[in-house]
């Protein structure tokens, strides 16, 4: 006989990643999902019935409690005196941080691919996950935007040997748990896109900053890929003291990976692909500005790492082969949302 489904309760699930980290799970004949949202939105609201997730419109504790949850999902815009968090508390419920759902139920034992930095990290994450489904691998995601060639912003991997890409903020995972959400994430591959100091709320200064970057390049194993900017100082300074798998530098005119002769013209950027002393080709991406040939480099050599054969430069030289603006419909270019 087999096992029921678990009965996850999601506290606050209206949030972008909340959400969307819960209406993947309700696809799972393993998991039934509710959740409570007192400031529910469109689209979202629409989103999560389609997926089956029932929505209580206000905290209401002995409705939670009633409907028996295994586990409950505390998402970091929950903090102690919310009524369904205390009485989960008083009655013993177990709690997970938003980052352990998704390592335990999304990752688990999927190679997993991790895209920080300051900026970038929406961008490259939609750009390496369109380059794996391209190349054929299925992978699994979670990105904080809606990227432009998939319906979903999150899903579970599929295929053998897979694959799953998550967009690594530092920012802090929960109430109970003040690392950085990156840290749940296990990765096998590391991209770094830069690190500069951000969130002032929880960090002290660049050092600090700097700190949980150290723990976050310190998880990649021996037999992982570190993937870096070339030309951050902050970068390098982490890189120096707390790397420990193989590291590949990327950048324009610089690193193991470069962009050369690069072209803007409107909406397009073109430029020829190296890779060491071997020239790949030239690339013809249709979005503008260095920042987006860096994630695009970055995105590249993570692909690249999956193995398969992959080609750096398709026929014809189109990069990724996107329609214009179809990097997401909601992304980060340029540290702005789109």
């Amino acid at each position: 006989m087999s096992a029921r489904p678990q009965k996850v309760w999601f506290i606050r699930v209206g949030g972008t990643a909340m959400g969307s980290v819960a209406a993947a799970l309700a696809q799972s004949p393993d998991h039934v999902v509710r959740g409570s949202e007192t400031d529910l939105y469109e689209p979202m609201a629409s989103y999560l019935a389609a997926s089956g997730v029932d929505v209580q419109r206000e905290f209401n504790p002995d409705a939670m409690r009633a409907w028996g949850p295994d586990v409950v999902v505390v998402g970091n815009a929950v903090s102690r005196g919310n009524e369904e968090l205390e009485a989960a508390l008083d009655h013993g419920l177990a709690l997970v941080s938003l980052p352990q759902a998704v390592a335990q139920w999304l990752i688990g034992e999927a190679a997993s691919y991790v895209v920080s930095g300051t900026h970038g990290k929406t961008t490259t994450t939609c750009m390496l996950t369109h380059i794996l489904q391209e190349a054929g691998r299925e992978p699994g995601f979670m990105i904080g935007g809606i990227p432009g060639n998939f319906e979903v912003s999150c899903r579970p991997a599929a295929g053998e040997n897979p694959i799953f890409v998550s967009e690594g903020d530092e920012y802090d995972s929960a109430y109970f748990d003040k690392r950085s959400k990156f840290i749940h994430y296990r990765p096998r591959v590391a991209i770094v896109n830069n690190i500069e100091f951000d969130h002032s709320d929880i960090f002290r200064d660049l050092e600090d900053v700097k700190r949980t970057f150290r723990h976050f390049v310190r998880l990649v194993p021996r037999g992982g890929q570190i993937i870096a900017a070339a030309g951050d100082a902050n970068v390098d300074d982490v890189l120096r003291t707390d790397a420990y798998a193989p590291v590949v530098r990327f950048g324009i005119e610089e690193g193991d990976w470069q962009a050369r002769r690069m072209t803007a013209v409107g909406d397009h950027t073109t430029f020829d692909v190296w890779e060491g002393e071997h020239e790949w080709g030239t690339i013809d991406l249709p979005v503008s500005g260095d920042y987006n040939v860096r994630n695009w480099l970055a995105a590249t050599v993570a692909a690249r790492a999956a193995g398969g054969g992959f080609s750096p430069v398709p026929r014809g030289g189109r990069g990724l082969g996107w329609e214009r603006g179809g990097v997401g419909k909601r992304g980060e270019f340029g540290g702005g949302p789109v």
